[in-house]
């Protein structure tokens, strides 16, 4: 069984990344991989490259993905030749997808739910090995996380910066104590 394509052209940027760099674990660790993987690699001849471990590396040296899928290229591609925007490495369709959820206000609608902007930037570059990520898949991934975000505001905000209604019990109680609640627990206050 012959290797995806994009797995020998990694296994050409760990051997021309090793040259520069000296050692294939000086390469290993600039590209954020754990050492040996590229050692693995060869060694098990059945096994591809990982998706998260090609995204990273696309990432960390803003490589064209042409490089790693682009059959005319040769055997031996210059990875040099491919450097460019920090962009070039999410594929055009994925890129396409999520530019519409950014043109309607759903990324931002994410930020005003509490999502950090690392998260976001993890789900705008996120890869599964799919051909293509459509709007739905990322909206499904920003909905999960404004479902964490709003769970861990939840249990931080006071019962007045919630937009979930309080419980009666807790409503009652909280104006029995002047309206201030001294410990959260759950959906529910207890007093301390």
């Amino acid at each position: 069984m012959a290797r995806a394509l994009r797995t020998e052209r990694f296994l050409i940027l760990i051997d021309q990344l090793s040259e520069e760099l000296g050692s294939q674990a000086k390469a290993e660790a600039r590209l954020g991989m754990a050492k040996g993987y590229a050692s693995k690699l060869r060694r098990e001849g059945h096994r591809d490259v990982g998706a998260r471990v090609l995204a990273e590396a696309r990432r960390r040296l803003r490589i064209a993905d042409r490089f790693f899928s682009d059959p005319s290229l040769g055997d031996t591609p210059r990875y040099r030749d491919f450097l460019g925007s920090p962009d070039s490495y999410v594929e055009h369709e994925d890129r396409a997808a999520w530019l519409e959820l950014v043109d309607e206000g759903y990324v931002e609608y994410a930020r005003g739910e509490g999502v950090l902007e690392e998260e976001i930037q993890s789900i705008r570059h996120y890869s599964d090995g799919r051909d293509g990520l459509a709007a739905e898949d990322f909206r499904e991934m920003l909905d999960r996380a404004i479902a964490r975000a709003r769970r861990s505001l939840h249990f931080k905000a006071s019962p007045a910066d919630r937009e979930l209604p309080e419980s009666k019990e807790a409503r009652e109680r909280r104006q029995r104590e002047g309206g201030r609640v001294t410990r959260l627990r759950g959906p529910e206050e207890t007093p301390e």
